[in-house]
């Protein structure tokens, strides 16, 4: 079996980065085979760019849907995005570690979707949830926060994490991840554990 993390918090001795090592750990010990993306210390760009494609933008207009269609279609795709899509083919389970900042993803997370999630290559009209490229696939989102668990619980103080997640893991249904519930982080190694009991 095989997993691949994507890691996005710009310190590598954070909370992250260690869970990270503890999910890397527990997986190994379990015979996986582990791959993964730490986005601040490879120095991603999480900008779309005219320049990935090998163009500038005064060239012609920047249309993102279309450059990334034919990239795809002239197998030109930028080679960190490649490589990355590959990395999430091989995998049996993806699992996304960041902070929720101001009730969000991270900036260069989200440009990770932006960019590796590229259309044509990855998705298309005909190529999503029960036809996505990466159907039948786990994904395990943990995130972590600045406050209590009881602050992001229903009607909580922070807001309804559930919620703040929703469209983070509907991205994944898209794309054909299935999601596993999400985590505490204050838990995770216990329940990271009892949850690849469960698979």
């Amino acid at each position: 079996m095989k997993a691949h993390i994507i890691l996005a918090h710009p310190d590598s001795k954070s909370f992250n980065a260690n869970l990270t090592n503890v999910a890397s750990n527990i997986l190994r010990n379990k015979g996986w085979e582990i791959t993964k993306s730490d986005l601040y210390s490879i120095g991603f760009d999480p900008c779309e760019r005219a320049e990935h494609y090998g163009f500038s933008e005064s060239d012609y207009r920047f249309d993102v849907q279309s450059v990334q269609r034919d990239a795809s279609k002239n197998n030109s795709i930028p080679l960190f995005v490649k490589e990355e899509i590959e990395r999430l083919d091989n995998a049996d389970l993806v699992i996304f570690q960041y902070p929720m900042w101001w009730h969000l993803p991270s900036a260069i997370l989200k440009g990770w979707f932006d960019r590796v999630f590229a259309y044509g290559e990855v998705y298309a009209s005909q190529k999503r949830f029960e036809n996505g490229r990466f159907i039948g696939k786990k994904a395990l989102v943990s995130v972590t926060v600045g406050t209590s668990e009881e602050a992001y619980h229903h009607n909580g103080r922070s807001g309804d994490i559930d919620l703040m997640l929703w469209l983070f893991i509907f991205l994944l249904l898209m794309w054909g991840l299935v999601s596993c519930p999400r985590m505490l982080p204050m838990a995770l190694k216990q329940g990271f554990a009892i949850q690849m009991k469960k698979s």
